[in-house]
């Protein structure tokens, strides 16, 4: 998890939706799930519900999130 968790971080294929990249981890740091949510709800506020979707399965998938 990265404190700077943005949109300048995320790297995305233009014909594949699977192939999306994080990069950029020099200020990691371990804590709480929660703070990487919360920081890309803030940059992204227009975000629709397909993005949501999508954002929600990969937390889901990952195991980090059951309910």
């Amino acid at each position: 998890m990265g404190d700077d968790f943005n949109e300048h971080n995320i790297l995305m294929s233009d014909d594949e939706i699977e192939n999306i990249w994080v990069i950029d981890l020099e200020f990691c740091f371990s804590g709480s799930i929660y703070w990487d949510i919360g920081n890309f709800f803030r940059i992204f506020k227009n975000v629709n519900s397909e993005q949501l979707l999508y954002f929600e399965s990969g937390y889901r998938e990952s195991g980090k999130i059951t309910k």
